[in-house]
């Protein structure tokens, strides 16, 4: 097992005190000192010298003895399975309720890999663990506490060990209680936070979760030691590993991390299934290994292709949103209007078009373009049906805020077809996209315009606007099948 062993134990002390002492072994103290583990200890094997680790049971608790009991048998009849650390000896004077093993000291993998390593050597890693969890999975053996820090570098390849809170195969019932959350926080999977057996469900793929948010930690060490929370997101920021942009296979291994860790199990990936993936994306991948940066390498500028898929997915997602917040106003509108609820259009506006193509007036939105302003994440138009000769067209509009403005054109007298404004309202307050603000910045200036529709139906003098310079435009046909003049 792991560990960084300090050169300030006290043998022959330990060995005294004879809470640790186990036969043929002389204890040397804790593996890792001041870390509430004196349970996990280093030791040498008085007939071979081996430098191994015993891992003893910590308390008497019932439950804990057993758990503990499974995991060392388990551990020892394990021994000699490829990815698996071996156990060398076990307590056997306690029969089926054993109190120790003993394991060889072994590297911590993250150590193993070392600076140089790439997101290659570390997909490669990771994929030897997954056929080692495959194997068990397949026999109904579930690790269920996959981290960093239980993943090891012995004898020239990657091995698991801590089975200490694993289903096995032939688990007794009442090792592990009802609603006992189980697994690393920030690495386990949605349905281990809470258990409930009804489903009678050990975990079956809780395992390659954690593996994946493994794989994404060891890949970029300078981000931390937890990866973001949930499940992954190919097109989030937080998830986009810009440290590999322009590497090979990068999107394709965004999205299989994102296969990995779906929310819904039964949507997940099967440990099986991922190590396949991984293989895969390894041999279409890694025949140019020098593409890929060391994985400690300085975070360069944010301005790489994963960055801007990620940049790009966001403001999609904000229009997409806005567009949904939009339609009930702009259906409200319709109906007040055209008494037609589906008499309008609605959706992005052209990429790169200009707020002055869809507005008449000047509203102050700063100037990108020589004609006018290009909202850095573009606009959701809504327009209404044509009415009596008029129209409301309602903007959002996108620049890292949203704002809404909306106006009332009047068409032209004859054959001229031109617009003209009749009335606006101001941009609203600039708010973060998709907040409960936005939405209710919208339904307040919605009611400001059916009030104004209403007043000029009725003929009575509509709501005072300060005066704004607008232009004409001539009249175009829109093409939305929901738009029917009336």
């Amino acid at each position: 097992m792991a560990g960084r062993p300090s050169s300030k134990t006290n043998p022959r002390a330990a060995q005294a005190s004879g809470k640790y002492a186990v036969p043929g072994w002389l204890d040397e103290g804790p593996l890792s000192p001041g870390r509430r583990k004196d349970f996990v200890r280093q030791a040498t094997e008085d007939s071979t010298g081996r430098k191994g680790v015993i891992k003893h049971v910590s308390g008497n608790n019932a439950k804990v003895r057993g758990r503990f009991a499974a995991e060392a048998r388990f551990m020892y009849e394990a021994s000699g399975r490829p990815g698996i650390l071996p156990a060398w000896d076990i307590d056997r004077r306690s029969g089926d309720e054993p109190r120790w093993y003993a394991m060889p000291r072994a590297e911590l993998l993250d150590d193993a890999l070392g600076p140089q390593a790439t997101l290659l050597d570390v997909v490669t890693r990771i994929t030897t663990l997954a056929g080692a969890l495959a194997g068990l999975a397949e026999e109904g053996t579930f690790h269920r506490d996959i981290k960093p820090d239980n993943l090891f570098w012995y004898d020239g390849g990657p091995v698991l060990a801590d089975f200490g809170i694993a289903a096995f195969a032939d688990d007794r019932p009442g090792l592990t209680a009802d609603h006992e959350k189980l697994g690393p926080a920030n690495f386990i999977a949605p349905e281990m936070r809470d258990r409930r057996f009804e489903d009678e469900d050990p975990g079956r793929r809780a395992d390659v979760y954690s593996l994946a948010k493994t794989l994404f930690v060891l890949a970029q060490p300078n981000l931390g030691r937890f990866p973001p929370d949930g499940p992954h997101r190919a097109d989030a920021e937080e998830f986009v590993m810009e440290l590999y942009d322009g590497s090979p296979g990068l999107s394709s291994l965004r999205h299989l991390l994102e296969a990995a860790t779906q929310f819904d199990a039964r949507n997940r990936l099967s440990m099986a299934g991922f190590r396949d993936e991984l293989q895969v994306w390894s041999r279409r991948n890694g025949s140019d290994p020098d593409r890929f940066p060391a994985r400690t390498s300085p975070r360069g500028v944010r301005a790489g292709d994963a960055f801007w898929d990620a940049y790009t997915a966001i403001q999609r997602r904000d229009a997409q949103a806005t567009q949904e917040i939009m339609q009930p106003s702009i259906r409200r509108l319709a109906e007040i209007l055209t008494g037609n609820a589906a008499n309008f259009t609605l959706g992005p506006a052209d990429p790169g078009s200009l707020i002055e193509d869809h507005l008449l007036a000047d509203h102050g939105f700063p100037r990108t373009h020589s004609a006018g302003s290009v909202p850095e994440g573009g606009m959701v138009v809504g327009t209404t049906g044509t009415y009596g000769g008029r129209r409301i067209v309602l903007v959002a509009v996108l620049d890292g805020a949203v704002s809404f403005v909306a106006e009332s054109h009047a068409l032209g007298p004859g054959r001229n077809n031109v617009w003209s404004l009749e009335h606006h309202w101001a941009p609203t307050m600039g708010r973060r996209p998709r907040m409960p603000s936005a939405d209710d910045d919208l339904a307040t200036m919605t009611e400001q315009i059916v009030q104004w529709i209403r007043s000029v139906q009725d003929g009575t003098p509509p709501p005072h606007t300060p005066h704004v310079q607008g232009r004409r435009r001539r009249s175009r046909p829109l093409s939305s099948s929901h738009e029917k003049d009336s």
